[in-house]
């Protein structure tokens, strides 16, 4: 009898996890690397038996799905496929969380952190090469320049992508640092390809930066939004004309924190003075859009999140 793709996939994954020590059957025609790594890291880091293979593998060959089409869709792109990447990240860190809750086998439990690490690094090396081709295919490199610069652009995107993934963390906690960081990559990046890029292509390397910088930031602002939305809670709230001052006030933040950013503690008293006059604007523009108690709600919201960066520059 012939099995469909899909059986003859989960036949070979629970005799991958099972772990067959000779003549071990290869993966069916077709089948995708990263799916046959994470079953293949599955196994070596749980050393689990056929019970629980045949419990897990299904969960762990959707888990994969979900990573290669995180993959497919930074093809052909550089570096502004980075915030997109971050999201599905996020998605497919969680899912897979989550899919241990439906695991029994006790051994699993106790390896699955391990595991769950080891898979989304994986995942993330994968990830930036996706990111350092689509940047060579927007650079136009030939052989030699791609030969040069490989290493170097690689572990910028690596360290980039770590940056980011902090400071998502963090919210806008994290935009001085992330601003930072972005400011010393620029400077040391030019420095390490100014004698492998020629001028055009330099110019092209920039606007890609100004691109991912734009969407990076963007991306920020729309999480904080939504924040501040959920904050105050009322249908009135998610307006689209609510939701476009409350973006103008978020945005004039983020500017103010990433200049903010190299000054440290000097710049304290002027972002608290900053900050009130952005309060006092935003307030302004949403009376009649807002309730009292909504806009009692924002002002709290704002207030805490404001003391909250204000002590964090301070320290």
């Amino acid at each position: 009898m012939r099995m469909n793709g899909k059986l003859a996939l989960t036949g070979w994954l629970l005799m991958s996890v099972r772990g067959i020590a000779a003549g071990e059957a290869p993966p069916p025609a077709g089948a995708p690397r990263l799916e046959e790594g994470v079953l293949m890291r599955f196994r070596d880091t749980t050393q689990v038996g056929r019970e629980a293979a045949e419990q897990i593998a299904p969960e762990l060959a959707k888990r994969s799905r979900e990573m290669q089409g995180a993959l497919d869709r930074m093809k052909s792109r550089s570096t502004d496929a980075l915030p997109d990447f971050q999201d599905d990240l996020e998605r497919i860190t969680a899912a897979l969380a989550s899919t241990v809750n439906n695991v029994t086998d006790e051994k699993v439990k106790a390896r699955w952190a391990e595991f769950q690490k080891g898979v989304l690094g994986d995942l993330k090396e994968r990830a930036q090469d996706e990111v350092v081709a689509g940047l060579f295919g927007r650079l136009g490199l030939d052989a030699a320049q791609a030969g040069q610069a490989r290493p170097i652009v690689r572990e910028h995107v690596g360290r980039l992508m770590a940056a980011v993934e902090d400071a998502r963390k963090a919210g806008l906690d994290g935009v001085p640092a992330l601003a930072g960081a972005l400011a010393a990559q620029v400077a040391d990046l030019d420095a390490q390809l100014g004698g492998i890029l020629k001028p055009e292509q330099m110019a092209e390397l920039r606007a890609a930066r100004a691109a991912l910088r734009e969407k990076v930031f963007g991306r920020f602002a729309d999480r904080q939004v939504a924040d501040l939305v959920a904050a105050i809670g009322s249908a009135a709230a998610r307006a689209d004309q609510v939701k476009s001052v409350l973006l103008d006030d978020v945005k004039a933040r983020m500017d103010l924190l990433q200049t903010a950013g190299r000054e440290g503690k000097a710049a304290v008293e002027r972002l608290k003075e900053k900050f009130g006059a952005i309060n006092a604007d935003t307030r302004s523009r949403l009376q009649g859009l807002l309730s009292a108690s909504d806009l009692a709600k924002l002002e709290e919201a704002t207030r805490d999140r404001d003391a909250k960066l204000l002590q964090q520059m301070a320290n």
